[in-house]
């Protein structure tokens, strides 16, 4: 079966995902071929479809799987008069109030999706608020390779204290400074923050460290460039507890966490809420 993931979500990770997505069908038997659609724009979709529709008359695939509403606009273009289905998946909708414009365009393209994908129960609601049938939505939840993720194996040497990992994009520190914040009370205890991006010299991570020594904690907060998937699970299971005080793009690193025997503390949002159990697994 030829399979064509088309892919337009601007995140550097959800390129990568995408991309080890194919690799992982292609080892599996499956004849999958990626269409980055980087960079392309509302005005650029229809073009890059007509594009694609004249490869597919002599060569149509299977299926198209679009990743992100303008990957889908240019797919429903592509696919349109023919059989080939087009699955659909977003990361996250965007809000009326937000920008009108977009979030019609998104049902349109959802609404038009021979199948739209979901990761948690609140997308459901989401995609179905925006009138998307929802016999047409299928829940697909994240996953992360249990056989690197394990609660086996080396760890990072540890210190005398409790060591608390979180994960933050740098965007604008927010949960990071939460747990910054929380320190003071924690007095034995360490936080290591795993930064999506180079730290140094970041503005974000110069506040939060400005932030922690006003508070006196410094000596007990670092900022870890990004880890290799082979040394991510080694540091994790080096930890006592993940922390997961954002929103829903932490949840692979929760599922990490958990893979590799940690409990968890998350904010109750998305994906994250489907995957730990509170009092359980974890607490929300």
């Amino acid at each position: 079966m030829s399979i064509v993931l088309m892919t337009s979500e601007p995140r550097r990770n959800a390129y990568a995902a995408d991309r080890e997505l194919a690799g992982s069908l292609n080892r599996s038997g499956w004849d999958v071929t990626v269409q980055t659609a980087d960079g392309i724009t509302l005005a650029g979709a229809p073009d890059l479809g007509h594009e694609l529709a004249r490869r597919w008359r002599r060569q149509p695939p299977d299926a198209v799987l679009a990743h992100g509403w303008l990957a889908g606009l240019a797919a429903q273009v592509a696919a349109r008069d023919t059989q080939i289905p087009v699955v659909q998946r977003f990361d996250r909708l965007t809000k009326d109030k937000d920008d009108p414009g977009r979030s019609r365009l998104e049902a349109a393209v959802g609404r038009a999706a021979a199948v739209v994908l979901a990761a948690c129960q609140e997308d459901v609601e989401q995609l179905v608020a925006c009138g998307i049938p929802r016999r047409r939505i299928r829940v697909v939840p994240h996953a992360i390779d249990t056989a690197v993720f394990s609660d086996e194996g080396p760890a990072w040497e540890r210190t005398h204290r409790r060591r608390l990992v979180a994960v933050d994009d740098l965007t604008d520190g927010s949960g990071t400074a939460a747990l910054v914040s929380a320190l003071p009370a924690l007095p034995e205890s360490e936080l290591l923050v795993i930064a999506t991006r180079p730290s140094e010299n970041d503005p974000v991570v110069e506040k939060l460290t400005r932030m922690a020594r006003d508070k006196r904690v410094s000596d007990r907060l670092r900022f870890l460039d990004p880890l290799s998937p082979a040394e991510l699970p080694r540091l994790l299971r080096s930890a006592d507890l993940a922390v997961a005080p954002g929103n829903d793009s932490d949840i692979d690193f929760v599922l990490q966490a958990m893979a590799c025997g940690l409990p968890v503390v998350a904010a109750e949002s998305g994906a994250v809420a489907d995957a730990v159990a509170d009092g359980v697994t974890g607490v929300l």
